[in-house]
């Protein structure tokens, strides 16, 4: 059982009594935050990486993100591992964030997400979708050496059978899964 404090509506810090959802557009999306958080304070960076981690990943995968403006959605809090894609990509940002994102290259790994919805990309396979995102980004959370990361997983003995992973993903240990996708992913392209 776990109980919950609501307070009054007077009680709030004043920070948020004054926060406001504001948005900014650039070349390719619709940003969204709150005023008064680092995203507020960031905005102009933040537009210019967003900005062009769609450009790298467009170039890199040889796909023109469709359904422009993307709704991109900054939070001022850690959501899940930091980011996903649904009908916007969120993406959480914070002073102090305990997951220890790259910024740069998880806004690759989301924009690779909205991106592939230009060639069907629902209906990918996680093994695949998940695995080419994280070849785009050239990493999972963090830039990563793909190809020989996942060379070390496979001599480590904790590598998972690609039938098992393509068969049941999201059951897998979530760093083990996301490398060997884009070492799969990596492979295809270069061989």
């Amino acid at each position: 059982k776990v109980l919950i404090n609501l307070e009054a509506a007077d009680e709030r810090p004043a920070q948020e009594e004054r926060a406001r959802w504001a948005q900014r557009i650039n070349n390719c999306c619709r940003i969204s935050y709150v005023t008064g958080t680092a995203a507020e304070r960031d905005i102009a960076a933040l537009d210019e990486a967003i900005d062009g981690a769609f450009d790298e990943v467009e170039a890199r995968l040889g796909v023109i993100a469709t359904d422009k403006p993307v709704s991109i959605v900054l939070l001022d809090n850690v959501w899940g591992n930091g980011a996903y894609v649904s009908g916007d990509v969120v993406i959480s940002y914070v002073d102090r964030a305990y997951t220890s994102l790259d910024l740069e290259t998880t806004l690759r790994h989301e924009a690779a997400h909205w991106t592939m919805r230009s060639v069907g990309a629902p209906e990918t396979p996680a093994l695949l979708s998940e695995g080419v995102a994280v070849y785009a980004a050239g990493g999972h959370f963090k830039p990563t050496p793909l190809p020989e990361r996942a060379a070390a997983l496979l001599d480590s003995g904790l590598y998972v059978p690609l039938a098992d992973l393509a068969d049941g993903f999201w059951a897998h240990q979530h760093e083990t899964a996301y490398l060997e996708a884009a070492g799969l992913v990596a492979y295809l392209v270069e061989t």
